[in-house]
């Protein structure tokens, strides 16, 4: 009967029905897929975002108390000041607190309730200890830091701190038992789909050579030798050639052939640059322990060893043997084995017992899990930017000492440097150089402009500027003459580095060369009552001055005498 019904249905309608058939049973089978994964989204999405939120609050408040510790310690070694530590410790544990509130909204199972409630007080405790610590911070009190951070504070953290490693751990519990519920659904859902996929089985059939089909041209090649490819080029083995496809531009052959070439380039690309680092200075890569794998020709040469003689060898061999025990040292190499960098000027010894400096930055390079494997150091000879630092500091030291008065102004004609003997004859003239000069400030030169100096600052700013050679300068401020000797300084190379000024007050020297002249002068004419003054004179000038006095006065009353022997009364009057 069957066989009749079907005999004048035409074989389009046939298939057509067929079709509609497989689609239908296809459709249902969709839409009862769907409603499970909607399902078991919905469980894992709660699951995900509980236990990833009670995780993240759980660690944000574990972070706050390993920040105490880390802050603290940071203050003790001088690497952090106390200002700075007592407020990023206080950040963290206002964050802390509210990520404990938080964690306590969410779902917890009954172990992990009463681990909670336990850690609660614990945590206060905790909280109680680092305020007393942010106070000692704010207050500065750091002088018994060290030993109250391993008295107090550690102890304090210790059982709150193990507590929330626990719960850390429970999150995986609380969600292997929401997994599992998901799973009994998930069991239910798949015996359920059996059944719709048997009735879908003939549209898979008829849709098999048409989803083989786009498949393969979505692959672009056998999905044999594309999984071999993606292989290759996830090794990092770019060196072997890939021929065009038909379908490039829409296969996954297609955009491995495109990947391995952009890999190619950036790795060629990351190579040079580390040729060209290795062609101007030292690299050196170690274990994370320190034992040495490498070392470029440049740092080889500097230290004057072979890389035969340095290989595998710990990397303590380049310093002496007090750094090698140092505190600092032993601390060294465990924090880049954890993953922290450091960079700093480092000093060495040589293979012939040189002492040498470089400024090196220590960096660990991380495998796929984030686990240090290596560490690569890049090491700038400096050893000569620091006898010339050196150098310099002895020349700085030798012109505070000097009674010259000396002065110091970079290219922008702003002081950088005064000497005492400068600063202190400048502060004795003050008080005159504000009759012409309203503005001048002896205790604030350093960092003023040189032409606040001078009634004259455009010609000053000119001579300077054209200066090749040492010029002399005198000028009258407030009532002094002051004269004024500047110098170009330059470098090994000429290049100008700023300017020095040597200062002389010649106000003494000028007036007392004045009153001689006007007590010869006296003297030609007769009179012998005139007399050197002694106000505002100085060292040399003032022995002068009273030298002069007790010279002239007898030779005066002298000379009276005489006219008063030769002369008539009235001319000797």
């Amino acid at each position: 009967m069957r066989l009749k019904l079907l005999k004048n249905v035409r074989l389009s309608t046939q298939l057509f029905a067929l079709v509609a058939m497989s689609f239908l049973i296809a459709m249902g089978l969709i839409a009862y897929a769907m409603q499970q994964v909607r399902s078991t989204q919905g469980t894992l999405k709660h699951t995900i975002d509980n236990r990833m939120v009670s995780g993240q609050s759980i660690q944000g408040v574990s972070d706050a108390l390993s920040l105490s510790l880390e802050a603290s310690l940071a203050v003790i070694e001088k690497k952090q000041t106390a200002p700075e530590a007592h407020d990023q410790i206080k950040a963290a544990v206002d964050k802390a607190r509210e990520d404990w509130d938080r964690y306590f909204l969410g779902d917890m199972i009954p172990e992990e309730q009463e681990l909670a409630d336990a850690t609660t007080p614990l945590l206060d405790e905790a909280y109680t200890t680092i305020d007393k610590l942010l106070k000692k911070l704010n207050n500065g009190e750091t002088s018994d830091l060290a030993a109250w951070r391993n008295d107090t504070l550690r102890p304090a953290l210790h059982d709150g701190a193990a507590n929330l490693k626990q719960l850390i751990a429970m999150q995986l519990t609380a969600a292997n038992i929401d997994l599992e519920s998901a799973k009994k659904n998930y069991g239910v859902a798949v015996r359920n789909s059996v059944i719709l996929l048997s009735g879908g089985a003939l549209l898979a059939i008829v849709l098999a050579w048409v989803i083989i089909r786009g498949a393969m041209r979505r692959l672009g090649a056998d999905p044999a030798e594309a999984a071999k490819v993606a292989r290759r080029v996830a090794s990092g083995d770019l060196d072997f050639d890939l021929q065009p496809g038909k379908h490039d531009e829409v296969s996954l052959m297609g955009a491995l052939r495109q990947m391995k070439a952009s890999l190619q380039h950036s790795k060629l690309d990351y190579e040079g640059q580390i040729n060209a680092i290795a062609k101007v200075q030292g690299v050196v890569e170690c274990t994370p322990t320190g034992e040495i794998l490498n070392v470029n020709d440049i740092y080889l040469k500097l230290m004057g060893y072979t890389l035969e003689e340095v290989k595998g060898k710990p990397y303590g061999m380049f310093l002496n043997a007090d750094n090698r025990g140092s505190a600092s040292y032993n601390s060294f190499w465990p924090a880049l084995a954890r993953g922290e960098s450091r960079q700093g000027d480092y000093r060495k010894v040589t293979r012939d017992g040189r002492e040498v400096w470089v400024q090196g930055i220590y960096n660990p390079i991380f495998d796929a899990s984030g686990k240090p494997f290596k560490i690569v150091a890049y090491l700038v000879d400096i050893t000569r930017q620091r006898q010339e630092a050196l150098l310099n500091a002895a020349f700085r030291g030798a012109l505070n000492q000097l009674d010259a008065n000396v002065m110091v102004a970079d290219n922008d004609l702003k002081i950088i440097f005064v000497n005492p003997a400068a600063s202190q004859m400048l502060s004795r003239a003050q008080e005159n150089f504000r009759r012409d000069l309203p503005g001048f400030d002896a205790s604030s030169l350093l960092g003023s402009g040189l032409d606040g100096l001078t009634l004259q600052p455009a010609a000053l700013r000119a001579e300077v500027e054209h200066l090749t050679d040492a010029v002399a300068r005198e000028e009258k401020i407030g009532g002094r003459t002051m004269k004024t000797i500047i110098s170009p300084m330059k470098d090994e190379t000429g290049r100008r580095l700023g300017t020095v000024i040597e200062w002389f007050d010649r106000t003494q020297e000028v007036a007392t060369e004045s009153e001689l002249q006007e007590i010869i002068g006296a003297v030609t004419a007769g009179n012998l009552d005139n007399r050197i003054s002694l106000t505002d004179k100085r060292n040399f000038f003032l022995t002068l001055s009273k030298a002069s006095t007790s010279w002239w006065t007898p030779s005066a009353r002298w000379w009276s005498r005489c006219r008063s022997w030769w002369l008539p009364p009235t001319m000797a009057t």
